[in-house]
């Protein structure tokens, strides 16, 4: 009987074992302690032009189309992609005090400097927005100032720059009064009833109106335009004479009476000459009508004489008022012209450089009657006469360092515009007698200059506040004049010379007739 057999030739197993090498391997599962050390290659993540769409977290892509060594992405989360690549850093070496930056493309090593330097663990400010800081050591309570000099920043003592100005003192930090310059005033009711020091002290009994000063120390001394009187040691000697500053009128109380131990001098008894007793005369209501005074009496009243024809026709016989006069309220005086002469002559001379208001001269400058109205000393004017136009006003402001600034008629401020400034003449005239006042002092380092100006052209009419001039100041333009067209443009320009700010201008006034 036949057997079946089964027959596995040779070539038949080699083609069994063929297909079974056929058969995919799951190396996560079917493998272990996997070494490709040894194998001809490796592509162990997915390559391609560009990232796939989806992915799952930990697949790896090697992109193709980027630069070499940023090719390699991760997935970190579903669907996204994170490039792993590592950015190359420079060498290290002899880079010591430097650090890591990059120009926006590479990484590098840079040197720290602008307004900073040294090693990073040791930073040091060499600077402020590009200038230099001194290495010079801080004092106590010392501040950061600029020095043009060095050009650079250094510390200061606080307050070094300041100076003390007049009366002023400042010691450290502690700003005072000198007493000796600046004066003390206190007020109450009645005579003072405190301790007072010599020159320094002033009192106002604000009941009686009564001023007081300080005559030594701790002995007050009342003042004022009644009735004064002082014990005869008090008064050793002296000259009733002149006593305005201006050196041409004499202020004389309307009754002056001088009494010895014995009783009231008289005429005869004093010193001195028939004019200066003249002078003195008690009360002008003390003569008639057209007489004059020749002397004093015992009792203080005048002796009166009737000029005679001769002494009418001889000027140098003739009373002249030498001395201040005030008259009392209603009382009036008639001066008569004769057929050669004026009934009142006021020869001109030089501004009186104190006046009060109300003082009236003639300016021997320009050959004008003036009155002076407390601040500035003004042309009488009137029809067929005066001085023309004066041009003033008060400005009450300062210029910065070096400023220009410019002033016009009728304005009362300042402009850097000349033209806003300026004022069309209607018509010819002269300019002169420019004058400048400030409120204050003008710095050491330069005047402040005020110069008028033709048609915004300089002239040589110019006011000059001098450098470091103290104020209250004021100053003019002397005899220099400009002669202006009608149609022409007058201005004024004020220039600041000084490195810091001006003094106050306080005032500003230019004639032109």
């Amino acid at each position: 009987m036949a057997k079946n057999a089964v027959r596995i030739t040779a070539s038949g197993l080699i083609t069994l074992f063929s297909l079974a090498a056929q058969t995919s391997v799951d190396l996560r599962t079917q493998s272990k302690n996997v070494d490709f050390s040894g194998a001809t290659s490796t592509k162990p993540a997915k390559t391609g032009t560009s990232l796939p769409s989806t992915c799952s977290t930990g697949e790896v892509f090697f992109r193709t189309s980027v630069p070499a060594g940023s090719n390699l992405y991760g997935c970190t989360a579903t669907n996204t992609w994170t490039q792993l690549s590592a950015i190359e850093l420079p060498p290290a070496t002899a880079m010591a005090d430097k650090v890591l930056s990059n120009d926006g493309s590479a990484p590098m090593w840079k040197s720290l400097s602008g307004d900073v330097g040294g090693a990073p663990d040791a930073i040091q400010v060499t600077g402020l927005r590009g200038r230099a800081v001194g290495t010079a050591s801080p004092s106590d309570r010392a501040v950061l100032r600029w020095n043009s000099g060095l050009n650079q920043w250094e510390p200061s003592a606080d307050g070094g720059s300041y100076s003390a100005g007049t009366g002023i003192q400042i010691a450290g930090n502690t700003i005072s009064v000198e007493d000796a310059i600046m004066p003390f005033y206190y007020t109450g009711i009645n005579a003072p009833a405190i301790g007072c020091m010599a020159g320094r002290d002033y009192y106002v009994d604000t009941v009686n109106g009564h001023l007081y000063f300080c005559k030594s120390d701790n002995v007050w001394q009342r003042t004022g335009m009644e009735t004064h009187a002082h014990p005869a040691a008090d008064i050793t000697a002296g000259v009733l004479d002149n006593a305005r500053t201006s050196g041409t009128t004499a202020n004389i109380p309307g009754t002056l009476v001088l009494r010895g131990p014995s009783g009231e001098f008289s005429a005869g008894q004093m010193a001195g000459n028939a004019a200066t007793a003249t002078q003195l005369a008690a009360d002008p209501a003390d003569c008639g009508t057209d007489q004059y005074a020749t002397g004093i009496q015992a009792n203080g009243q005048a002796v009166c004489a009737q000029p005679s024809s001769a002494q009418l026709s001889d000027a140098s016989t003739i009373v002249r008022i030498t001395a201040a006069a005030t008259f009392a309220a209603g009382a009036t005086v008639t001066v008569n012209p004769s057929a050669s002469a004026a009934a009142l002559t006021v020869n001109p001379g030089t501004l009186p450089s104190t006046p009060r208001e109300g003082d009236i001269a003639v300016d021997s400058s320009d050959h004008t009657l003036k009155w002076y109205d407390g601040t500035l000393w003004k042309p009488a004017g009137g029809a067929g006469g005066g001085t023309g136009t004066i041009f003033g006003t008060y400005i009450g402001s300062s210029l910065t360092a070096g400023q220009t600034q410019y002033w016009g008629a009728l304005i009362t401020s300042l402009s850097t515009n000349e033209a806003t400034r300026q004022f069309l003449l209607p018509a010819a005239c002269t300019a002169r007698n420019l004058r400048i006042r400030t409120g204050n002092a003008q710095g050491a380092n330069g005047a402040l200059v005020a110069t008028v100006r033709k048609n915004a052209a300089d002239t040589a009419v110019v006011a000059t506040i001098a450098a470091g001039t103290a104020g209250p100041a004021q100053a003019d333009s002397g005899s220099g004049a400009v002669a202006f067209s009608a149609g022409d443009l007058l201005s004024i320009k004020i220039t600041n010379n000084h490195d810091g700010g001006s003094a106050q201008i306080t005032h500003l006034a230019v004639q032109c007739n």
